[in-house]
């Protein structure tokens, strides 16, 4: 387990522990993330169907049993390439700058590792730049660009 100190003020330390873990079909319902994806419902639904299925990862980072990151991983799309596709990587807004996306990463590198895949490969939105910084500081480089389009 780690433990992440977040000091907002010289008068208050606040400490709390992250766990790490695949999600569980009682996470789901957190996962919407108190109404910011509750519109994402049905592809939540459906990427943790993918995962009893073999075929995708929802990695999470949790705060006493509270999802407060994840990262989705995909293993069929890339899969021909030896490529893992990293997507979904968030953590919730109040914890950006803490360490838990790059801990996330590093982790859905490691699930990938052990199953034999060769390289990782994650999207940023265009207009996220914060995205961009953090994929670069772990050693990702710009490869080209998708437009993809989803409605749900």
């Amino acid at each position: 387990m780690a433990s992440y100190t977040y000091e907002k003020s010289p008068e208050l330390n606040l400490a709390i522990d992250i766990s790490f873990r695949l999600a569980r079909e009682e996470d789901l319902e957190n996962l919407e993330w108190f109404g910011i994806f509750t519109d994402h419902r049905e592809i939540i639904q459906r990427a943790y169907d993918a995962q009893t299925r073999g075929e995708n990862l929802i990695l999470l980072a949790l705060h006493k049993d509270l999802p407060v990151g994840q990262c989705w991983i995909d293993l069929e799309k890339r899969a021909e390439d030896n490529t893992g596709l990293l997507w979904a990587l968030r953590v919730i807004p109040w914890l950006h700058g803490h360490g838990i996306g790059s801990e996330l990463i590093r982790r859905a590198e490691h699930e990938l590792a052990r199953r034999e895949f060769e390289f990782a490969e994650l999207g940023v939105e265009k207009n996220n730049p914060q995205a961009e910084l953090l994929y670069r500081r772990r050693g990702y480089q710009k490869s080209g660009e998708v437009l993809e389009s989803y409605s749900y």
